[in-house]
């Protein structure tokens, strides 16, 4: 007997049938077969190691080649294989007891549904899941089919029906922003520097890592035309801030927040809590309006039957210095999201003109130091940082003599000119760059590996100095609030 398991808006049915994604072997060959509906997954019995496997198909459920499919475990790396010129995949090492997000991408395709699941514990079925772009495959030999003369321009402002086909780095903040601001030559180092490079060193043996598609930032671009909603926002209530909704916000109709691996979904009655214990996932997102010049960042963003929520939410003007004065933002340390990320156009030339945000898992309690105005810090050890501290990767080191690649060598440039300043608590030590779900072609081709944490184990960390830090504002908390920007109004 073969179980199978629809998911999404259909119901679980057995049947007594003995499907595998529908005709799957079907090719282009003559009058083209279709596959599948995608998302469904068909529970296998097996007798070898459990596995995943089905096909990729296009609108017209034509089969896909050269698809990349990738299955995001809740914990541990993800997997990804390539479809065969029949559609065909298959990804083995899927363990009993763990949930999986799976998805195709393609370029010229964009991306498929995500489809969720969990394999139950003691679990012995292999599953099939099928999986359908929006788009027609125009492809041939599994590349794209070029369009003579045709180069795409990218705007500012994407066109109104659509995500943009590629990103736009928009200059954002004031030159006061001290993400801006070079290290001067021969800087004061803090008294403590050694104590807390030895935790930068102690965090970056778990990996020293540039997040892309997890846990970072995608930007969205709006104007006078974009829709306009009033967010809801979960957490007003429970820190007594006295807002619980921040209106008139401008979000296109294809933005999303990211997608980062968690367990369980966001309770939308609660605040960064998760159906079954406390969420993992930041669900960011941020809009900037060209028009206004304001930009919107999101923390744990959904949008549920037509409406948008978040655990929190803020705005502040892209001409402003980057900061919340008053703290309260969708970072720990009152920076606005996408202060410090790293844009694909940087890496691409060779040349960031800026400090890096970056987070780790030892952030002081206590309070932040400035620039940063909140804190989200919890350790009490000797080899803690708080945020807002400012760290620069030794100038002197001869960044020839470390076997970096190319983005390694770029990003290791701007730590010894800029440094890197700590804006959030987090695993590990991480960079960010600005996600490539932010446009429909991946920004990062050819510039990143292809990878949610893309490694920056050639960057020593013990070789990082921290420049020397203000005094800790124990009283921050007392200072939080709203500041009035003309952006949008809170209620």
């Amino acid at each position: 007997m073969t179980r199978i398991k629809i998911v999404g808006l259909f119901a679980s049915l057995v049947l007594f049938v003995g499907i595998v994604c529908f005709l799957t072997r079907a090719g282009h060959a003559g009058s083209p077969k279709k596959l599948s509906v995608d998302g469904a997954v068909f529970d296998l019995k097996s007798s070898s190691s459990l596995m995943v496997y089905g096909n990729v198909s296009d609108k017209k459920f034509h089969p896909v080649a050269d698809a990349t499919v990738i299955v995001k475990p809740s914990r541990g790396a993800s997997k990804e294989t390539t479809s065969d010129s029949a559609g065909l995949y298959s990804i083995n090492g899927i363990s009993d007891g763990d949930s999986y997000a799976m998805y195709a991408t393609k370029e010229g395709l964009g991306r498929t549904s995500k489809v969720k699941f969990t394999v139950k514990k003691g679990e012995n079925n292999d599953f099939v899941m099928c999986f359908k772009f929006k788009k027609e495959d125009t492809s041939t030999g599994g590349k794209p089919t070029p369009t003579p003369g045709l180069t795409p321009t990218p705007t500012a402002t994407p066109t109104e029906n659509s995500k943009p086909e590629d990103l736009v780095h928009v200059p954002l903040y004031s030159n006061s922003n001290p993400f801006a601001q070079k290290i001067e030559s021969n800087p004061e180092i803090d008294s403590d520097s050694k104590e807390m490079v030895k935790g930068l060193v102690s965090e970056a043996a778990n990996g020293i890592v540039l997040a892309v598609k997890q846990y970072t930032v995608p930007v969205y671009y709006a104007d006078e035309n974009t829709p306009r909603y009033d967010v809801e926002m979960k957490c007003g209530k429970q820190w007594e801030i006295g807002v619980t909704k921040m209106k008139n916000i401008p979000i296109p109709d294809w933005a999303e927040p990211s997608e980062d691996n968690h367990d369980g979904e966001i309770n939308p009655d609660g605040c960064g809590g998760s159906d079954s214990g406390p969420d993992e996932g930041d669900f960011a997102m941020a809009i900037v309006d060209t028009t206004t010049r304001c930009e919107y960042d999101f923390w744990q963003a959904k949008k549920k039957n037509g409406a948008w929520t978040a655990s929190w939410a803020n705005r502040i003007s892209i001409d402003s210095d980057g900061i919340f004065g008053k703290g309260l933002s969708c970072r720990g340390s009152g920076f606005a999201l996408l202060n410090g990320l790293i844009w694909p156009d940087e890496l691409r030339n060779g040349r960031i003109d800026h400090a890096l945000a970056f987070s780790f898992d030892l952030t002081k309690a206590g309070g932040p130091v400035s620039p940063a105005t909140d804190s989200d810090g919890t350790s009490k050890g000797s080899n803690a940082m708080p945020e807002g501290a400012r760290v620069q990767l030794d100038p002197a080191l001869d960044l020839d003599s470390l076997g970096l690649n190319d983005y390694e060598k770029t990003i290791a440039k701007a730590l010894q000119e800029y440094g890197m300043i700590l804006v959030d608590d987090g695993e590990g030590l991480s960079l960010y760059a600005v996600h490539p779900m932010s446009a429909q072609n991946n920004p990062y081709e050819g510039i990143l590996p292809d990878k949610d944490y893309p490694s920056l184990e050639n960057i020593p960390a013990d070789k990082f100095r921290v420049i020397k830090l203000p005094e800790q504002d124990a009283d921050w908390q007392k200072k939080l609030g709203l500041e009035e920007n003309g952006c949008a109004d809170m209620e």
